[in-house]
């Protein structure tokens, strides 16, 4: 996934300049980019790849993470990563 595929979805999310993007390797699914914004600030963005790629059951791994974190936000008080945003169609 290229760093124009990251742009994108930032754009999407209202974020118009980060800082720097670095894809992240050591992955097995989904594209990942480490996002660094001018505050210092990081984001980690997951990008999945097209529906037609993997195996019926693979195509809904990120929806569940993405459920996971929001769960997790919401019950406990353990250090997870915090969800920014999520967008449809994953």
């Amino acid at each position: 996934m290229s760093v124009d595929a990251t742009t994108a979805v930032l754009q999407d999310v209202g974020v118009q300049q980060p800082a720097s993007l670095a894809p992240l390797s050591g992955g097995t699914y989904n594209a990942v980019t480490r996002v660094t914004f001018e505050d210092g600030t990081g984001w980690v963005v997951k990008i999945p790849p097209a529906h037609s790629t993997g195996l019926s059951y693979e195509r809904h791994l990120l929806v569940n993470e993405v459920t996971f974190y929001k769960a997790a936000a919401e019950t406990w008080e353990a250090v997870a990563p915090r969800l920014v945003a999520a967008l449809e169609g994953l």
